[in-house]
């Protein structure tokens, strides 16, 4: 868990609470923002507990806006400036909160600039549950012109990487040869490791390749309803060719109404219990 997240944090006036105080009766005076969390005072450093998860209220009084966070866990709990600091950090954001928090940390261009020029990209997380999905047709349009790019980035980044690891194996193992034996077990052990962690990545690239040429299928499915069906077949053989059981597995589950992740973790469970 990190300490201190790097974006950029800003003064605003806002206050925190819990989220079943929808009047805001004992809500906490807040401290400081950004795009992916918030940080409020608190009266005693031993009210919450770094890792703990919370569901909050905020109200914002820049934006005379009330919204809920559901998906936020303390990070640390701090003095500064004679006051107790919590910091939080927002794990999952659905549409609808991601733009109501926005409205709170972003409030004029220079903002947006200076968070953004320090801000991670895994500092933030999408949640889609309880988010709608676009009724506007460009907006898929748009999404295929991402996922295409996306496919020819990583598509090449394979080929690089294969480029990457064959130097860096071919030079470890010129340095095993140059080495008296007793030195030159550990390098083959190191040789190994490489090897196996090759192999891991290579296998992960390939299944996320696969999940993105199928999503690029899908959004490219034709109109007509003849080639529609053929194009269902097709579909279907590329799964079963393409996508590893627990791949298979999950993209099953998530018909059936799991969130990502719920999918996985259960694909994974269900194949680890036939296995024992």
């Amino acid at each position: 868990m990190s300490e201190q997240r790097q974006s950029v944090r800003f003064k605003r006036r806002f206050l925190v609470t819990d989220y079943q105080d929808e009047a805001f009766e004992l809500a906490f005076e807040g401290w400081n923002v950004n795009l992916t969390g918030l940080s409020f005072v608190v009266p005693d450093s031993e009210m919450f507990l770094p890792g703990q998860p919370l569901a909050l209220r905020v109200r914002s009084f820049e934006t005379n806006e009330d919204y809920a966070l559901d998906s936020v866990e303390v990070v640390h709990l701090r003095e500064q400036d004679g006051l107790v600091i919590c910091g939080c950090h927002i794990t999952q954001m659905s549409n609808e909160q991601l733009l109501a928090h926005q409205r709170v940390a972003m409030l004029d261009p220079f903002s947006v600039d200076e968070s953004l020029a320090f801000s991670q990209m895994d500092e933030f997380s999408f949640d889609e549950q309880g988010s709608s999905l676009s009724s506007d047709a460009a907006d898929y349009h748009q999404a295929g012109f991402a996922l295409n790019l996306a496919v020819e980035e990583l598509t090449a980044g394979l080929q690089t990487d294969e480029t990457s690891w064959a130097g860096l194996v071919q030079a470890l193992e010129s340095l095993a040869a140059s080495l008296p034996p007793s030195q030159a077990v550990s390098v083959n052990h190191l040789i190994q490791g490489f090897k196996q962690l090759h192999q891991q990545q290579e296998t992960r690239n390939e299944q996320v390749l696969a999940l993105s040429l199928l999503a690029k299928m899908l959004v490219h499915t034709p109109s007509c309803q003849q080639d529609r069906l053929s194009w269902q077949t097709l579909i279907r053989d590329f799964e079963t060719r393409f996508l590893d059981e627990r791949l298979l597995l999950a993209y099953d589950l998530m018909h059936q109404g799991l969130e990502a992740r719920e999918a996985l973790n259960e694909a994974e469970r269900q194949l680890n219990e036939q296995q024992d």
